[in-house]
């Protein structure tokens, strides 16, 4: 052997831009044994050769192939086996890559889809200080919304909305991909104060793409709706408050004409209810005389 030829390890992991603990610990597992080992001192010593072999080591790694596969390729003897065992390995490595992929585009459509709730939430806060309510116009939207007549129950709106996520994902669609709003409600309020225990609503979300699906939906005409930002728990959202801005209204000059929808921007499944938002939008027009 031509000692003037080796490599300290200290040298070698200067060249491999590694660590010499990364080398012992190559060495423990067999992966790369040194060319020389003092047996006074215990000092490791490697040729060229090695660095080529840590060069193969990084790309694999680089990829993904953990070190117990790149040990078990480097076991392989003969032409046939070599390159047998090294195709598998990508190809199983493939595999996993595309998956990875295709669960980050799972994520990057939830991303986006909060991103547009969120685009959806500036703005919001603009009211006229003294109603508290503003009148705007809304373009025409497409829900989806699963139905609910009877007793109103804790956990009802959760429920419906779960229940509603697992009909449009078993009816083959993809709610990532479907641009779905916050969740909303639409409802009439009863006249009678005394039925406030009885709930007649639809449930469901706005579907903000053109995407054509084979799910109950329906449409909300464009036209003026009076609307109002209410914050903090549901409690606040109780049918006398729809009953004030009824009133509130008219006094405006307007003239409701259908169901509200109320769309829970910050519910309870992203903050505390002291933080929650909703916005109730009225669908209004100006009152004849």
């Amino acid at each position: 052997m031509d000692y003037d030829m080796l490599f300290s390890i200290g040298e070698l992991a200067n060249i491999c831009g590694i660590t010499p603990k990364t080398l012992r610990y190559y060495d423990k597992l067999g992966l790369l044994k040194p060319a020389y080992k003092n047996t006074t001192n215990g000092y490791r010593f490697y040729t060229r050769w090695h660095i080529t072999r840590i060069s193969t080591i990084k790309q694999l790694q680089n990829i993904g192939i953990s070190l117990d596969d790149i040990h078990t390729f480097f076991m392989q003897d003969g032409e046939t086996n070599i390159v047998g065992c090294l195709s598998g390995l990508l190809k199983h490595q493939e595999k996993y890559i595309i998956a990875q992929l295709t669960e980050l585009e799972q994520k990057q459509k939830k991303i986006r889809s909060l991103q547009l709730q969120c685009e959806t939430l500036k703005g919001k806060t603009a009211y006229d200080e003294s109603t508290g309510i503003t009148i705007r116009p809304i373009p025409k939207r497409r829900i989806l919304y699963t139905s609910y007549h009877g007793t109103y129950t804790p956990g009802l709106f959760r429920k419906c909305y779960q229940e509603l996520l697992s009909d449009i994902k078993a009816a083959g669609y993809d709610p990532g991909e479907m641009e779905l709003s916050a969740p909303l409600s639409i409802f009439c309020i009863s006249e009678n104060r005394n039925d406030s225990g009885n709930a007649d609503i639809k449930l469901g979300y706005e579907m903000n793409n053109r995407q054509e699906v084979s799910l109950p939906a329906l449409y909300l005409d464009e036209g003026l709706y009076a609307c109002c930002i209410c914050r903090g728990p549901y409690d606040r959202l109780k049918p006398e408050l729809s009953r004030t801005l009824h009133e509130t209204i008219k006094d405006m000059g307007y003239q409701i004409f259908a169901p509200q929808i109320a769309y829970y921007y910050i519910h309870e499944a992203i903050a505390e209810d002291k933080n929650y938002l909703t916005e109730i939008q009225i669908p209004v027009k100006i009152m004849e005389i």
